[in-house]
């Protein structure tokens, strides 16, 4: 789709959703937006679109947020956010309209498992020894496993909001303690569970809402897509799109506003006023402005309970001295999280250790020496997998200032009180994957954008 086509299209989008289009409503308003990843860059995007003038801030000297492509080692692998579903059809609609380039990620779908030192081959799992699931469920690797026994009650892609399907708001711990799991099992299902730090903490609906995205994202019978040359190409593009210059090393540390206007501070104390202000940013950073007046006590107190999921990936070179297969998965129970291999080319390849939750804080506190044994001493067992080892980076989400971690993993009980993150403050406004209701992840950034620009247009008509 050529990019006037595509905004032609939007324009007719945005009409239908009640969006005013006649640009009187808009013409000389001023939008101050905080926050340049995918929610900030497509806010911005469509208000300019719209007539208003955008002064977008971000606080690092990039664009992206949480999509980071890691362009400085070879082979460009994903710091963040890795593969665009099927069902992802705002991102989708952004990269062809902006001419980026998709294609499906360069995968064997050829896998294994490494349980305690010991490598299975995803066809041997079922009968394995080693495999302590539930007889039907044994031939299903772990994270598949504790999808498939979770309740299959939600309808839609909103259903989880629903006040009836409040009642699995409980820990994901108890429920499969419940289910008669056995402990080997249900330590499994803590291990790279990426929805909570622990799988106390880990909210039973919140599992089911990602597996029926999941499942909706599969019924759909496409591939998924990665954007050519990395998927910081995608946020890339969205802001070169923009009419206004973004303002980078800009954290904001204050917010006041008067029944008329709003003024942003940022921490070197240089001034921004405007009409509105759209906050797309994580609760993490939201909760360390000074808000003139305050938020709401409920929204703050959810603002500032709410962990954020740990994430950490080490990232190496392997120079190979075999040219075998290597699978291109291999999921452990040890302290590795899960293994990615992505070929460099005929001798070298690419891995990434990929930890979530709790196991982050044990990898951290290992020195480069511990974590390359640990490493040496996996890549031993998996086939295919000797040579020499060289640490690229690493990417510890939970260390990066302006994020700390990757998404919310909101606690047992707390799912009701989501919509209160995403209301409207008088002049101030709120968007970004936490707030996103029928996606998360690149496309709940989208989604909520979107919510964000309708709610801002409709204030100041």
């Amino acid at each position: 789709m050529q990019r006037r086509s595509f905004l032609s299209a939007l324009a007719s989008t945005l009409a239908l959703t009640g969006l005013p289009i006649a640009a009187q409503n808009s013409q000389g308003k001023r939008i101050i937006v905080v926050g340049a990843g995918l929610a900030g860059l497509s806010a911005s995007y469509l208000l300019e679109r719209l007539g208003f003038e955008v002064v977008l801030l971000e606080a690092t000297q990039r664009v992206g947020g949480r999509v980071r492509t890691l362009d400085g080692i070879k082979g460009r692998p994903e710091g963040g956010a890795n593969v665009l579903g099927p069902n992802y059809g705002r991102a989708i609609a952004y990269a062809k309209a902006l001419g980026l380039t998709l294609r499906p990620p360069s995968r064997s779908a050829a896998s294994g498992l490494l349980i305690d030192s010991t490598y299975i081959p995803a066809a041997d799992w079922a009968t394995s020894a080693k495999n302590r699931l539930p007889s039907h469920l044994k031939r299903w690797m772990p994270d598949q496993a504790r999808t498939l026994m979770l309740p299959k009650a939600l309808v839609g892609s909103s259903d989880w909001l629903s006040a009836q399907q409040q009642q699995w708001d409980y820990s994901a711990l108890r429920y499969f303690q419940e289910q008669g799991a056995k402990p080997e099992a249900i330590d499994w299902f803590a291990r790279n569970n990426s929805y909570g730090n622990s799988l106390a903490d880990t909210s039973l609906l919140n599992l089911m809402r990602v597996s029926e995205s999941i499942q909706t994202a599969i019924a759909m019978r496409q591939p998924t897509l990665v954007v050519a040359d990395g998927n910081s190409r995608l946020p890339e593009a969205i802001a070169r799109a923009l009419i206004s210059k973004i303002v980078f090393d800009a954290p904001v540390q204050t917010y006041r506003a008067t029944r008329t206007q709003v003024t942003v501070i940022t921490s070197g104390g240089v001034e921004f006023s405007a009409d509105a202000a759209l906050f797309a940013i994580p609760l993490t950073t939201l909760r360390q402005i000074e808000f003139q007046p305050q938020l709401p006590v409920q929204m703050r107190e959810l603002m500032n309970r709410t962990p954020y999921h740990k994430v950490l990936q080490s990232h190496w070179t392997l120079r190979r001295d075999t040219t075998g297969a290597m699978p291109d998965l291999v999921w452990t129970n040890g302290p590795l999280g899960r293994l990615f291999f992505s070929k460099i080319d005929a001798n070298s390849v690419h891995i990434n250790a990929w930890i979530n939750g709790d196991d982050v804080d044990y990898w951290r506190g290992l020195d480069r020496r511990q974590q390359r044994q640990t490493l040496e001493q996996a890549l031993v067992q998996i086939p295919a997998a000797s040579g020499e080892l060289s640490h690229d980076v690493e990417m510890d989400w939970a260390l990066e200032p302006y994020q700390q971690g990757v998404w919310a993993t909101w606690l047992p009980g707390d799912i009701k009180h989501i919509p209160k993150v995403s209301q409207a403050q008088d002049r101030a406004f709120f968007a970004g994957e936490h707030t996103g209701v029928s996606y998360s992840g690149m496309e709940g950034a989208l989604e909520s954008a979107e919510r964000a620009v309708l709610q801002i247009t409709r204030a100041l008509s």
